[in-house]
């Protein structure tokens, strides 16, 4: 029967969606990038950018009841081609659909409101994109990955361990003893403070981390993030998004290593951090990392997410490991070449890192 499933999709993030998102994001588990609160802050931010074209939210209903959201929009691609995809891109590392807990859906309602969905956005598509999805959230688990074919595209590092002398003995002293060795190097130069930046602070710490990560980018000689306005619009005013908190680590007072990050429900996510290249050999970022862990543990927080990245600091610190994966459906001729495009590309990429 496919007469039970039905949806209803905004194309414009008003107070009425808003509210109705925020109730059932209330009520069901979902990670910050597709909250209500996230979603409008880059929607804010990114709206005067020429790659955005429009918002795609979608409310996907069972015999009335809403039981999934999906936070998407259509924006322009590399050369010129029209995707739909999650809301939040770049920056959206963690991708999973807004799912009423415990529910299941069956497939060939799924895909038969997939298709419905599809055909009504044709006409603006190219191509579909969901990039890094979880197969599995809490309870849920993501029927674009079940349902549909995709491939693996990154990884992301959790810790779940509830209790923190038992992480520290089986994860933290035992992959990572050599930080306790870097806290000692360091006391022996002055006083070390590390601290949640308090509001008077943010400021300072938000340009520590944009200028130093402008010097490492500059440094390596790539072309990075920053030199797009955006993208510079999006961390220098990150102090403005609920849930965001700033981290820092002082040496006499003086910022050698920071951190911003997200505080949503139940976890710590672990965003940019950055340090000054000048303390390198005493690895501040390992020590302020630390210190973030042991904090989020204090706090009571079920997880601590590395959100994505294959990094192998990521692998010591954490003692669970998740694929994430990307579902891609061309619509046109554009796309079918720009799907082409990225598989030569992951391919290409691929080849370089096993030579």
């Amino acid at each position: 029967m496919i007469e039970n499933y039905t949806y209803i999709l905004h194309e414009k993030i008003n107070d009425e969606v808003i509210n109705k998102w925020r109730l059932f994001e209330e009520k069901n588990g979902s990670t910050i990038f597709q909250s209500t609160s996230w979603s409008k802050y880059w929607n804010i931010t990114y709206s005067s950018s020429h790659n955005y074209i429009q918002p795609v939210i979608i409310f996907i209903y069972y015999k009335s009841s809403l039981v999934m959201i999906l936070p998407l929009c259509i924006k322009k691609m590399n050369f010129n081609i029209k995707s739909l995809t999650w809301l939040g891109y770049p920056y959206n590392d963690i991708c999973f659909p807004l799912i009423r807990d415990n529910f299941q859906f069956d497939e060939i309602n799924f895909k038969h409101v997939c298709k419905e969905i599809i055909n009504r956005l044709k006409s603006k598509l190219d191509v579909i994109i969901l990039n890094n999805q979880l197969l599995e959230y809490g309870a849920n688990k993501n029927p674009f990955l079940i349902f549909f074919k995709s491939f693996k595209s990154n990884i992301n590092y959790q810790i779940t361990n509830k209790v923190f002398e038992e992480y520290k003995k089986e994860i933290g002293l035992k992959n990572n003893s050599d930080v306790f060795k870097k806290i000692k190097m360091l006391k022996k130069q002055g006083e070390i403070e590390f601290v949640f930046s308090e509001k008077k602070d943010i400021r300072k710490v938000s340009n520590f981390i944009f200028n130093n990560k402008i010097s490492q980018y500059e440094k390596k000689r790539k072309n990075h993030i920053f030199n797009n306005k955006f993208n510079r619009d999006f961390i220098q005013n990150l102090d403005q998004l609920d849930g965001v908190i700033f981290s820092h680590l002082t040496l006499n007072n003086e910022i050698i290593a920071a951190h911003v990050g997200y505080i949503y429900k139940d976890t710590f996510y672990h965003i940019m951090p950055t340090h000054n290249v000048k303390f390198k050999k005493c690895s501040p970022g390992s020590i302020i990392l630390y210190n973030m862990i042991k904090s989020s543990f204090k706090l009571n927080l079920n997880k601590f997410d590395f959100t994505i990245g294959s990094e192998q600091y990521k692998d010591r610190w954490s003692d669970k490991k998740n694929l994430l994966y990307t579902f891609i459906k061309p619509l046109k001729i554009k796309g079918y070449a720009y799907f082409l495009y990225l598989i030569i590309k992951i391919n290409w990429i691929k080849f370089f890192k096993k030579n």
